[in-house]
């Protein structure tokens, strides 16, 4: 298995996120990527180790969501399969898997649009932050 520097350094962000959690309960933060589009603002979350796209939501008990994570479950078990041993994959630096995901263009203001997941290619990654969840950090216009 090939890992890019990029998908190590930008997952790590995800452990520093929970050590300052355990320091105290206002660190409150998010990964922040810049992208050739813009930015996206979310919580980096494991790739799901189940077996189907469905999932309980977390929000609503009585209530199933789609869980996008497992389409790279079934790339990984695919390229496992001795049958596909022959199959090289080409520009794989890995996928991260965003939830609580909000997507600005120009402005740290609003975004332009917040989506319970999203799967990010970790080579359309620029650059990466760590910022606080609540948009309290100050924005220049």
């Amino acid at each position: 298995m090939n890992l890019s520097a990029k998908f190590i350094t930008v997952n790590q962000l995800e452990i520093v996120i929970n050590q300052l959690k355990e320091i105290g309960d206002d660190n409150d933060f998010q990964v922040l990527l810049m992208t050739p589009f813009g930015f996206l603002k979310g919580d980096i979350e494991d790739i799901t180790d189940k077996d189907g796209f469905m999932v309980d939501s977390p929000d609503n008990p009585d209530a199933m969501r789609i869980d996008l994570s497992y389409l790279v479950k079934m790339k990984n078990d695919f390229l496992k399969d001795p049958e596909n041993q022959h199959i090289e994959i080409t520009n794989d630096d890995g996928t991260l898997n965003l939830v609580n995901v909000e997507i600005y263009k120009d402005t740290f203001l609003n975004p332009i649009a917040t989506l319970p997941q999203m799967l990010v290619f970790v080579d359309q990654i620029i650059s990466c932050a760590i910022v606080p969840r609540e948009n309290n950090f100050e924005v220049h216009e």
